[in-house]
């Protein structure tokens, strides 16, 4: 994980490898991390296009959590 505060806004929504790479871990860790109930970082699925994401709030809390 990145030591210094991540480049995320608070209110913006990250695909899996958007995620890992701005928290500077493998996406397999963002997979981790939701499935995870003790992380609550929340999957978020769009109608449309099936593609799912996450919220910058919720990838900063785990961020200020463990730096």
């Amino acid at each position: 994980m990145v030591s210094e505060r991540p480049d995320i806004s608070p209110s913006g929504r990250y695909t899996q490898a958007a995620a890992a790479r701005l928290m500077g871990v493998d996406r397999h860790t963002i997979s981790r991390w939701s499935k995870d109930p003790s992380y609550r970082l929340e999957r978020f699925v769009r109608r449309a296009g099936g593609g799912s994401y996450y919220l910058g709030k919720d990838l900063l809390r785990i961020w200020e959590a463990y730096n």
